[in-house]
């Protein structure tokens, strides 16, 4: 809640602003759209993509556990934080790598996306 109580009046209080006609304000105006999209977008990915991608990477660990072992886990048992987790280093390398790729992939193309959107 307080996350976002703070993107909403910040950007509520960008509004005036960005709905100013005088020349005064028209050097303004860009960087207050900058900063109102920005604090938008992140608050978007802070409270709704960062923990999709953690439920995703916890079902993804269950299911290459299974796979690689052939023994049933609960998601906690996979996690990295569990004492008395048995995940081999191997199968954790590549799945850090591929979840780099994965966020390599997505900072690409929310920059070509971006590029195309100016």
């Amino acid at each position: 809640r307080p996350i976002t109580l703070t993107t909403v009046t910040t950007v509520a209080g960008l509004m005036p602003l960005l709905l100013e006609k005088s020349v005064q304000a028209q050097f303004l105006i860009p960087m207050a759209i900058s900063v109102a999209f920005g604090l938008m977008v992140s608050t978007f990915i802070l409270l709704v993509l960062i923990p999709a991608l953690m439920v995703l990477a916890s079902d993804l660990r269950v299911l290459t556990m299974r796979a690689w072992t052939g023994e049933s886990y609960t998601r906690n048992v996979v996690e990295p934080s569990y004492p008395g987790r048995k995940q081999p280093w191997v199968l954790t390398l590549a799945l850090a790598i591929l979840t780099l790729a994965i966020i390599y992939g997505l900072t690409k193309m929310s920059l070509q996306l971006s590029e195309f959107i100016v």
